[in-house]
């Protein structure tokens, strides 16, 4: 049998995350595994009790904001991106579950992948071999430049993006 434990218990770390509710509102569960990723933004139109709410940030429209990124590039970044999700939509099932289920012939079903596939080759057929990694990071995967690589390295990185994304609308003819 074992002894008891005897002295004084332990306590309990709390760990406390920034304050963020500079507007009100429920902005879900203040974890940092649901914050990774999102900002709090102020409800549109009228809002005379300063409420917010908590939306996913896409890197693209990051960059857009901060006047890094111009409108033929921001229109090819959401190219390569439709493609991307329009392709990984074919294993999750979504869209193609449903016609397939819906159809007698598979016809449809190849004619749908078929139809992703070449549409992302089409758009990524203009981007450098050297350059295609940081693309789909940003554009695809939603990653920030600057969690790929740090300091001078991250210039580089953004002009390589933009210089890509050029060829991209000049290939999409934007």
């Amino acid at each position: 049998m074992s002894k008891a434990r005897r002295g004084r218990a332990r306590r309990s770390r709390s760990v406390s995350l920034a304050p963020m509710r500079a507007l009100g509102g429920d902005h879900g569960p203040n974890t940092e595994a649901s914050m990774a990723g999102t900002e709090v933004r102020p409800v549109d139109g009228d809002n005379p009790n300063n409420i917010g709410r908590r939306q996913r940030v896409n890197v693209v429209d990051r960059l857009a904001g901060r006047n890094l990124l111009t409108m033929r590039q921001i229109q090819a970044a959401r190219a390569i991106g439709d493609a991307y999700a329009k392709l990984q939509t074919l294993s999750s099932g979504g869209e193609l579950k449903e016609t397939v289920d819906s159809t007698p012939k598979p016809d449809a079903t190849i004619a749908m992948q078929v139809d992703a596939s070449s549409q992302w080759v089409h758009v990524m057929t203009a981007v450098p071999d050297r350059n295609r990694v940081i693309v789909e990071k940003v554009c695809c995967e939603n990653v920030p430049v600057t969690r790929i690589v740090k300091g001078g390295a991250a210039t580089r990185m953004y002009h390589r993006l933009r210089q890509s994304l050029d060829l991209v609308a000049d290939h999409m003819r934007y």
